[in-house]
């Protein structure tokens, strides 16, 4: 059985702990110095990681396609737009008037059997194609026209009538592409002639 203080009125107890704590203050000390010279040590290392990212984005900022991270949105489906290397932030509105539309020519009204060959489309860059129906009638020359692969869809318009009441048809033809580097020419038919020579 121990009695603090009994014969001297002293606090030994307490006394001890505090001898005990002033011992224990250099360690404190130590130790306080340790964990503030790793939160340092953290500090500086995040520093010298932010440092770097910004000198990888500012030689990134300074060659000569860093313009090029710019993109481009369209608002509508049927317009397509792209950012150029030296694209700069920027919106505008494109507004549609018309819309481009396929060249189309029709022929002259012709009979049952006034479509005969040949037959000759003239592109834009001067693209000659000769086209040789299999017989006279309208529907030849648009299944002819049709398999020439000259970028040009043919079919057959009422033409109304001839003098006689006989049914006159039209051959129709449309380009395949919208715009005027589609367009083309239809060339007169060339009828051959025979020549009677002296016997």
């Amino acid at each position: 059985m121990n009695i603090d203080g009994l014969a001297s009125g002293m606090k030994t107890a307490d006394v001890i702990d505090a001898l005990m704590n002033v011992a224990a203050i250099p360690k404190t000390l130590v130790t306080n110095k340790i964990t503030d010279r790793n939160t340092v040590i953290a500090n500086l290392q995040s520093l010298n990681t932010t440092l770097q990212s910004l000198a990888e984005k500012a030689k990134t900022a300074a060659s000569a396609t860093s313009l090029a991270r710019f993109s481009a949105t369209s608002s509508a489906e049927a317009v397509t737009v792209t950012a150029g290397d030296k694209a700069r932030a920027f919106s505008t509105a494109v507004v549609v008037d018309t819309l481009a539309t396929a060249h189309a020519v029709v022929t002259a009204p012709g009979g049952a059997d006034a479509f005969a060959g040949p037959f000759t489309l003239v592109a834009r860059d001067g693209t000659v194609t000769e086209i040789t129906p299999a017989g006279a009638a309208p529907s030849d020359l648009v299944a002819a026209i049709n398999a020439s692969g000259t970028g040009v869809t043919a079919t057959v318009v009422p033409g109304g009538r001839s003098a006689d009441g006989q049914p006159l048809s039209r051959v129709q033809i449309t380009a395949n592409r919208t715009g005027a580097e589609a367009a083309f020419t239809p060339a007169p038919r060339q009828r051959r002639r025979r020549r009677r020579g002296n016997r």
